[in-house]
Order: C-alpha cells, then structure tokens, then sequence
C-alpha cells in the first residue's frame, strides 16, 4: 500500500519536472536572456533534482 503510494508520488514529481524543464526551454526560446546562455540555470535544476 505504501509503496503504491510512494511510487505514485515518484511518478508525479518526474512529470511535474518534465514538464517544468519544457516550459522552462520555451519560454528561453521565446525570450531568448543573456544571462541564462551560461547553463547556470539548466546546471542548478539538475543539481536540485532527485
């Protein structure tokens, strides 16, 4: 039961990352910043990632 629950919430969290890093790629496709052209921001998401 537990485990169905924790694998569930696995699930969800990998989603809701996937769909962050997406719309994260589209919106520095559309409004293309200076900063963000180093990786720092992409290195930071994947470092606070499970």
């Amino acid at each position: 039961m537990i485990e169905q629950q924790v694998h569930a919430l696995l699930v969800e969290v990998r989603t809701l990352i996937a769909e962050a890093r997406r719309d994260q790629r589209l919106a520095e496709t559309e409004h293309p910043c200076p900063r963000s052209s180093g990786g720092s921001s992409t290195a930071s998401a994947r470092n606070a990632g499970p």
